[in-house]
């Protein structure tokens, strides 16, 4: 076991009018609002965004990005002022998570609740997520 904890932070979060439209619309559309979020400089991690309103593509919202981290983790990678990017999905080898399909960008404005200290989760929280073809595409911003 693995001892790892859930952390919620406050962000803005703002979608690219460039993305690919099915990819915002898969963002926008579900109920959990999964993704990858990935700090600048730093790897990639599963995330659910939930927005503090109507979250649309070229518009900024604040929200709440959920990731389950390893200790010491948050403060190192998701400082307050850190930028981040958002990706609609990622790819999984043996090495590394990669993200797929930029879908947008957000800042850390602040650290909100943490699981307890003495929850653990299994190592499979990571959840290994399936590859897609996901690109920004500028035929996506000639349709709005």
């Amino acid at each position: 076991m693995i001892t790892v904890r859930r952390y919620t932070f406050r962000a803005v979060v703002a979608l690219d009018p460039l993305a690919r439209e099915d990819a915002v619309r898969s963002l926008l559309d579900s109920a959990t609002r999964a993704c990858i979020v990935q700090p600048r400089g730093a790897g990639c991690f599963p995330a659910h965004i939930s927005a503090c309103g109507p979250l649309s593509a070229g518009s900024a919202i604040n929200a709440v990005v959920h990731i389950i981290l390893h200790a010491g983790e948050a403060e190192a990678l998701f400082p307050i002022g850190q930028r981040f990017a958002v990706w609609a999905d990622a790819i999984v080898d043996d090495r590394a998570i990669r993200g797929e399909g930029t879908i947008g960008d957000g800042i850390i404005l602040g650290r909100g609740s943490v699981t307890s200290d003495n929850e653990t989760l299994a190592p499979t929280v990571r959840r290994s997520l399936s590859p897609t073809s996901v690109s920004k595409r500028p035929e996506a911003a000639r349709r709005q």
